[in-house]
């Protein structure tokens, strides 16, 4: 009986090993507050924020990105290519080499605040414990155009706490998300568990019915 037992357990865990993989993790999240200005996109000869990146973090398991949604807030109506790029490495400004994840039409955004989702151009591997930076930019919107990313001012929300935003503010630098007038960058970001774990687990209880079901016979 007790075989028979641990048997199944391992069959019912490997079976819902790829449900558990479709399960997607949200590792920062404050569009749940209101946003209350916004930085330009754009470097309007100094005068502008651009490039603007926020910064997000993983835990101690590697991840597949699933999705980022940004708010951006159009004052013109003007139209041009955002560019989304994601960093890996930087501790308070984006380091190392910027890979495209994905782009956002400026004349597709509604005037005022408007969420908008990036569809991911290619399968993007998030690494454990490491601290990674969404970066927005533009070089063909117009020098009048003041699409912004949205900010709000209370830095809550799911990962939020203990991350950055950076700007191109004259003379440049950043801003922690801990600060009491902090300014985070409105953004979600969601990943799921990478299936290279979940197939170990699979794995791995293969193992444990084929090691009890021959204790059991030998029994």
């Amino acid at each position: 009986m007790r075989c028979k037992f641990i048997a199944w357990a391992a069959v019912a865990l490997i079976g819902a090993a790829p449900f558990a993989g479709a399960r997607a993790d949200v590792l920062f999240d404050n569009t749940a507050q209101a946003p209350m200005g916004s930085d330009p996109i754009l470097d309007l000869g100094g005068g502008g924020a651009g490039p603007v990146a926020a910064s997000f973090s993983t835990g101690a398991q590697g991840m597949d990105l699933s999705s980022i949604s940004v708010v951006l807030q159009e004052v013109g109506g003007d139209s041009g290519t955002i560019n989304v790029e994601l960093f890996a490495g930087g501790i308070t400004a984006p380091g190392g080499i910027g890979v495209s994840i994905g782009s956002i039409d400026a004349g597709s955004l509604a005037t005022g605040f408007d969420s908008v989702s990036i569809a991911l151009t290619s399968s993007v591997v998030l690494a454990s414990n490491q601290r990674y930076w969404v970066e927005l930019s533009s070089s063909d919107l117009s020098a009048s155009d003041l699409t912004g990313w949205a900010y709000d001012g209370n830095s809550l929300g799911t990962g939020v706490p203990g991350e950055y935003t950076w700007n191109n503010y004259s003379p440049g630098g950043t801003s922690s998300l801990n600060e009491a007038a902090g300014s985070a960058y409105v953004m979600q970001v969601q990943a799921v568990p990478e299936p290279a774990s979940l197939e170990l687990l699979a794995l791995g209880m293969i193992g444990l019915v084929v090691i009890r079901k021959r204790a059991c016979v030998q029994a």
